[in-house]
């Protein structure tokens, strides 16, 4: 497994611990394997929402757009824009990019995007959103014959997205890059 930022070091053990599996469990291969899915899952999903969470570079190919354009994650600092000398007049808010003259230029836009620079400096609301959906999909995908739950009878257990999760997010999702 690769280490997340859910996971620093490819440490499931405070995963584990956040959902009550003990260390001999999580030495077992099957359970050691699922796990590693739900934490990718979770992961994978959580950034779908809100965006990369560990500071990462994007390149991304645009279209000119005019004066301002949606980026697909929200930039911190833009490193290099095919077509532009000088980045340093382009304007940041949120995921808008713009400039106060002139078009954006079509083409590879590559910049620097991520709630925190290290596994260390995740946001509060990113840790726990990702360890309660970690939990829920760890939950639903073992029914009653491991954790002792019956998941027909467990409200919320039938959507991807429990409401707690939706509360923590609330407010750092991403805006739709394309609308219908």
């Amino acid at each position: 497994m690769a280490a997340t930022w859910l996971t620093p070091g490819d440490d499931l053990a405070p995963v584990a611990r956040f959902l009550g599996i003990t260390p001999e469990r999580v030495s077992d291969s099957e359970i050691a394997a699922s796990l590693e899915l739900c934490v990718a899952t979770a992961v994978e999903q959580l950034e779908n929402r809100v965006g990369p969470i560990a500071t990462t570079t994007v390149t991304e190919r645009v279209e000119s757009a005019g004066p301002a354009l949606v980026l697909r994650f929200r930039p911190s600092s833009i490193t290099s824009w095919v077509g532009m000398a000088d980045v340093s007049g382009v304007l940041i808010d949120g995921q808008v990019v713009q400039v106060s003259s002139g078009r954006l230029p079509a083409g590879l836009v590559t910049y620097t995007t991520g709630w925190a620079p290290d596994a260390a400096s995740v946001p509060a609301w990113a840790r726990t959103a990702g360890l309660l959906l970690c939990r829920h999909l760890w939950t639903t995908q073992l029914g009653n014959q491991r954790a002792n739950v019956n998941t027909a009878d467990t409200p919320g257990a039938a959507w991807l997205w429990p409401r707690q999760v939706e509360a923590l997010i609330a407010g750092h999702e991403l805006a739709p890059t394309v609308f219908a």
